[in-house]
């Protein structure tokens, strides 16, 4: 009956020769997880840089400085916001190198069929699954905002037609200022009488610029709610790799028994000696 047990021990000697090998990779592992963490903030941060751009090149686009003065003060702001996230982008390129190194250890853990390592792994992808059901719900309401966003995309090119209108409407300021300076309004009469209707067209366009007001802080609000859509990608891209380890971890439930087993055998065989 010994012999048999000594065969047995022999390939648990394979065994735990591996496992040791593991513990280096789980080690790796564990340093990888503050990288990840480290690279999702670092997603929200590209997204808003991504947004900034759009803003920075309207605004060098932008010939007509007092027009736009009112919807530059926020872009201002913005800006001034924006340096610090390039700073911590330029910080994070030593993060992402390490990460794409990293690569090879994950797969390489995910083909293990040791289950001690596979469960030590598993453990933080079970935390994130759960996370998870809540941002599938939180998709599943975003697409009333991207119909909403859609709709807002007509409204940013009228805004665009609108500033032929506002140009016109500064132009008429400085003839309301002449006509009150006019001391010959006969003279005047026949001018005013198409400033006036000029006038008159222009209560419509400044309703309208009104009206715009409220579109414009509606486009705002969307901005938040694109950058969860995109963080929400990485999230179920996520998702969708972790089914593996799940598998995994169900297959490990005979190969754990089987060290358990081992255990004894180990101790039946010093007693022999």
């Amino acid at each position: 009956a010994n012999t048999q047990t000594q065969l047995q021990l022999s390939a648990n000697t394979q065994t735990q020769l591996q496992l040791s090998a593991n513990t280096q990779t789980q080690r790796q592992l564990s340093a990888n997880t503050h990288h990840q963490r480290q690279l999702s903030a670092n997603t929200s941060a590209q997204q808003q840089l991504s947004a900034n751009t759009q803003t920075q090149r309207q605004l060098s686009d932008n010939s007509l400085p007092h027009q736009q003065f009112s919807a530059n003060t926020q872009t201002q702001r913005q800006l001034s916001a924006n340096t610090h996230l390039q700073r911590q982008l330029s910080a994070n390129t030593l993060a992402q190198q390490q990460l794409s190194a990293n690569t090879q250890t994950q797969l390489q853990l995910s083909a293990n069929s040791l289950p001690q390592q596979q469960l030590s792994a598993n453990t933080p992808l079970q935390r994130q699954l759960s996370a998870n059901t809540h941002l599938q719900r939180q998709l599943s309401a975003n697409t009333s905002a991207q119909q909403q966003l859609s709709a807002n995309t007509q409204t940013q090119l009228q805004l665009s037609a609108n500033s032929l209108p506002q140009q016109q409407l500064s132009a008429n300021t400085q003839t309301q200022r002449q006509l009150s300076a006019n001391s010959l309004p006969h003279q005047q009469f026949s001018a005013n009488t198409q400033t006036q209707l000029q006038l008159s067209a222009n209560t419509q366009t400044q309703r309208q610029l009104s009206a715009n007001t409220h579109l414009q802080r509606q486009l705002s609000a969307n901005t938040q709610t694109q950058r969860q859509l995109s963080a929400n990608t990485h999230l179920q891209l996520q998702l969708s790799a972790n089914s593996l380890p799940q598998q995994q971890l169900s297959a490990n439930t005979p190969l754990q028994r089987q060290l358990s087993a081992n255990t004894h055998l180990q101790r039946q065989l010093s007693a022999n000696t």
